[in-house]
């Protein structure tokens, strides 16, 4: 008698934590962190990234509260390169836009040559993504990384 009541007791307490645990929700994509909300992220960020055709494309992104952007690339050693929808000077070339957040709040889409660029917001930091989200892994995945300078 007394082991069916230990076995009872048991099996009543088991159902009644699975049903506590059923009950509980997992927060929502509103409601957790998020960077956009929870991060210092206006400011400049500075890198460098490889170049097909020299050594280095010096990379600087400033980023406004306002998610207005201004991209600026200098390239190391071809200053006859010519593109459609920037300003130039010298081997400096200079994009400005406006960017947007995705619905989580974490990655950010910058508008540049009529193509665009994804990155990944984190602490003092932007992570350029490919297209589809993923980190770039061509074996110089560092460099795609940007250092916040200010």
């Amino acid at each position: 008698m007394k082991k069916t009541h230990i076995i009872i007791i048991a099996l009543l307490s088991l159902v009644l934590f699975l049903g506590l645990s059923a009950c509980r929700s997992t927060p929502s994509a509103e409601t957790l962190p998020n960077s956009r909300d929870n991060l210092d992220w206006e400011g400049v960020y500075i890198g460098a990234i490889p170049s097909l055709s020299g050594p280095v494309i010096n990379v600087s992104i400033r980023l406004n509260y306002d998610e207005t952007f201004e991209l600026i690339y200098e390239y190391m050693d071809r200053p006859e390169m010519r593109y459609e929808s920037m300003v130039r000077q010298d081997n400096i070339f200079n994009w400005e836009g406006s960017f947007t957040w995705n619905d989580t709040g974490n990655l950010i889409f910058l508008n540049v040559r009529d193509r665009t660029q994804l990155y990944r917001v984190a602490e003092n930091t932007l992570i350029r993504l490919d297209m589809d989200g993923n980190e770039i892994s061509d074996g110089f995945m560092d460099n795609y990384i940007f250092r916040k300078a200010f």
